[in-house]
């Protein structure tokens, strides 16, 4: 992919319609939906095929149509999440990072250190954690990243961990599912309680990794039993996509061994 096309397309915002985008979102809908059903190959092709067709109608040095944008960004946010759940980690960077060089939006940052978390590269995880900090960054996956890098703390130092969780980033309190998160945590509010008011499949689902992690610190054979139950009750739902699986399914695998 020629790069300045690539500079043209991350930097420049314009709000235009026409009706030639019209096939291109009706496409981009059909691959989102496969990729809910978990055709992951069949919804890669019309990624793929959508950012080509996108890129080939944008000259370079031409501003691009908002709607354009907005699909292409998308593409490449499924793309990265594709290869993701295909265990094809270095191409799901390589996407997700077309999205990190200017976009504050789609989950980009998290999503990248969740993946080097997933290849064991805690430093570089930890790094792009941080990144959701950023002032312009999407509120979205601000509570995944804020106890993702809690976890990766206490993993090693728990003096440090318990310090950071004293003193949360303030945005967080706008967002009642972070709250809910960080309270738990800190023991003022139980597993069952957090399970009871967490609604939201997604949010249920990162809530039982959170737990059975949180409780593989004790090191307590009844607590590892009991971890290993919560990780089975994300992967239960199958939910790939959902953020929680993957890291559930990798933390089962390690008890398992």
């Amino acid at each position: 992919m020629p790069k300045n096309i690539i500079i043209t397309i991350l930097l420049v915002f314009i709000a235009t319609t026409s009706s030639c985008f019209a096939s291109s979102s009706s496409n981009l809908d059909k691959a989102i939906n496969l990729f809910n059903q978990g055709s992951y190959d069949k919804a890669l092709k019309i990624f793929k095929s959508e950012v080509e067709e996108i890129i080939s109608r944008t000259e370079p040095n031409k501003r691009m149509a908002e709607s354009d944008l907005r699909n292409l960004m998308a593409s490449f946010k499924y793309l990265g999440l594709s290869y993701k759940l295909k265990n094809q980690y270095d191409l799901a960077i390589k996407n997700f990072n077309h999205l990190y060089i200017d976009s504050s939006t789609y989950c980009s940052a998290y999503y990248l250190g969740e993946i080097y978390h997933l290849k064991n590269e805690i430093r570089y995880a930890a790094a792009y954690w941080r990144g959701v900090f950023e002032p312009a960054y999407d509120t979205e996956c601000m509570p995944h990243a804020f106890v993702m890098r809690y976890l990766t703390l206490k993993s090693v130092d728990d003096g440090i961990a318990e310090q950071f969780l004293k003193e949360p980033h303030a945005r967080l309190f706008e967002l009642p599912r972070a709250v809910k998160l960080i309270d738990y945590l800190r023991n003022e509010i139980t597993a069952e309680k957090l399970i009871e008011t967490t609604k939201n499949t997604d949010d249920k689902i990162f809530a039982y990794y959170v737990i059975g992690r949180n409780l593989l610190f004790t090191r307590k054979p009844e607590d590892l039993k009991t971890a290993k139950k919560y990780f089975e009750k994300a992967l239960a739902t199958n939910c790939r996509h959902c953020i929680g699986y993957d890291l559930s399914e990798k933390e089962l695998k390690k008890l398992s061994q």
